[in-house]
């Protein structure tokens, strides 16, 4: 897949690290599995992204302020 946003560089998969707010909960996802590109842009996929909302949630339920997780191998 070629970047949409640089429109020369390809996509290649990998992880990254996503941080959500959650009211005043702040969460810090690592090993997200996501598709790269060398001009920095990530993508990071509906079902991946729906997980990632639910981890969010989850941690904005036990009313902590920050909260780091390791991404849930499938």
């Amino acid at each position: 897949m070629r970047c949409t946003i640089c429109k020369i560089g390809d996509v290649y998969p990998g992880t990254t690290t996503v941080t959500l707010e959650r009211g005043s909960t702040i969460v810090v996802i690592a090993a997200v599995p996501a598709g790269l590109c060398a001009c920095g842009e990530e993508y990071v996929d509906e079902p991946t992204t729906q997980r990632l909302m639910d981890l969010a949630d989850a941690a904005a339920r036990t009313g902590g302020q920050i909260e780091i997780r390791q991404f849930p191998a499938a």
